[in-house]
């Protein structure tokens, strides 16, 4: 069973090509860009206290740690 987190990621995430090792857990997604690059996705809060209110989107490398970081608020969408 899916959570309402999960379905949303998976409409935005489940397009997306080249993505390996998908994996949705909680308000979080995570995925495999290559063998030391990985994505994280995940619903959080800016404004309000439990209100998820935008998407903060990190590429992660294996060994240099974060590379590059970004918050989507969703009424910008």
């Amino acid at each position: 069973m899916n959570t309402t987190f999960e379905n949303e990621l998976r409409k935005v995430f489940d397009k997306v090509p080249n993505l390996e090792n998908k994996k949705y857990v909680g308000r979080a997604f995570y995925a495999s860009i290559d063998k030391d690059i990985k994505l994280k996705a995940e619903f959080i809060s800016t404004e309000t206290h439990e209100r998820f209110d935008a998407m903060k989107i990190r590429v992660l490398h294996k060994g240099e740690g974060e590379l590059d970081t970004n918050t989507i608020r969703l009424k910008e969408i």
